[in-house]
């Protein structure tokens, strides 16, 4: 046997040892997998990014649309901490409560600024825009921009969602 087929042999037969080595992880991965988890800290996760989406704008009186991008990433990242996942689910329920997160900010920092104006509590300004309509006041906040920051949140919740492949 030439040297070459050697060598072809050996790689061959690392390639399908390190295939059943990546099979064995994935199912053990699979297995540690908890979404009802990984769904309570991402909620917690887009809660938080939502309040301090509309701490920092009121501060800064300012809506700030980066500010969505790390909602994004906060949701993403408590998913993949909380849910260990590797199915595509753990990354679209990410995405979905990324945008809920959005969602959530904007309507905190218009209930900031409601209750600033009414020299009031957060919790007057929250019910003044149930009041109001909150799809009104939503469509009345709406930008352009909200779709494309927006987008972004969805991405890194989805992207930040999934449980790193390395051996552990």
């Amino acid at each position: 046997m030439k040297e070459d087929e050697h060598i072809k042999d050996f790689n061959n037969q690392v390639k399908q040892e390190t295939e059943v080595n990546n099979e064995e992880l994935l199912t053990k991965f699979k297995d540690e997998q908890n979404l009802v988890k990984g769904l309570l800290l991402s909620s917690l996760g887009a809660l938080i990014g939502a309040v301090l989406w509309a701490v920092v704008s009121f501060v800064t009186n300012y809506q700030i649309g980066y500010m969505a991008i790390a909602v994004g990433a906060l949701t993403g990242y408590a998913m993949r901490m909380g849910g260990k996942g590797v199915d595509p689910i753990f990354g679209y329920s990410a995405a979905a409560l990324a945008f809920l997160g959005c969602l959530m900010g904007n309507i905190f920092t218009t209930a900031a600024f409601i209750a600033k104006e009414l020299k009031s509590d957060i919790f007057t300004g929250i019910g003044k825009i149930f009041e109001i309509g909150l799809d009104k006041v939503l469509a009345e906040s709406f930008s352009g921009m909200n779709l494309l920051f927006y987008g972004f949140a969805i991405y890194e919740g989805y992207k930040f969602a999934f449980r790193k492949i390395k051996e552990e």
